[in-house]
């Protein structure tokens, strides 16, 4: 007489490899929520695991910190706030056209300008996403380079940085002005540099 074998019960801990994309999934849609419920700085590690149903060490497993969570419920396309203590650590002197560079090249990506472009117009609007993606960037870009800027004013040398990023990406990748959006990227950052320069590390060191 045969008897009906007992299931195999599930392995604790890591999720098998079939099921981390899933288990991942079902992270970011958790933080999301919690994001949007709650804004960025009252959202938890423990609230965003008890919310996907899992325990907090699996979070951190897939996500290195809050910021990393909500880079991955924003999709989005680049992390500017992991790759800014690179470019902010190089020389003074260079520090300004490798920003350029990297923003030019990393665009170049068709994925990352119809991301990137759905960003921007998302982040002018008036909903909690909007409200998110503005924190992120304050938080996470405008108080790096603010912080590795000696200067009484260095917030708005920022900011003023950041008004000619952003033009310069809708400007070439955005609305694909001539002769800008065609030109040599070198070209670009040897126009455009000296102009961030002032802003970055002051007319005296520039």
């Amino acid at each position: 007489m045969s008897t009906a074998q007992s299931p195999t019960p599930r392995r604790r801990g890591r999720p098998r490899k079939n099921e981390a994309a899933d288990t991942r999934t079902h992270i970011v849609t958790a933080a999301h929520d919690e994001f949007m419920a709650k804004g960025f700085d009252a959202a938890s590690i423990r609230g965003i695991a008890r919310a996907a149903g899992v325990d907090p060490s699996l979070v951190h497993h897939y996500f290195a910190d809050k910021s990393d969570l909500l880079a991955a419920s924003l999709d989005l396309p680049m992390r500017p706030d992991v790759e800014l203590p690179r470019i902010l650590a190089t020389p003074p002197a260079e520090r300004a056209a490798t920003l350029v560079r990297f923003i030019l090249t990393v665009w170049d990506d068709p994925v990352v300008q119809k991301r990137g472009m759905l960003l921007l117009r998302s982040a002018s609007g008036q909903g909690l996403v909007s409200r998110l993606i503005r924190d992120f960037v304050v938080r996470e870009i405008f108080a790096r380079v603010a912080a590795s800027i000696d200067a009484d004013d260095a917030e708005l040398r920022a900011q003023l940085v950041a008004t000619q990023i952003v033009g310069l990406i809708v400007l070439r990748f955005g609305l694909r002005v001539e002769p800008l959006a065609s030109a040599d990227v070198e070209e670009i950052v040897r126009r455009v540099a000296p102009g961030l320069s002032v802003h970055l590390i002051g007319p005296a060191e520039a």
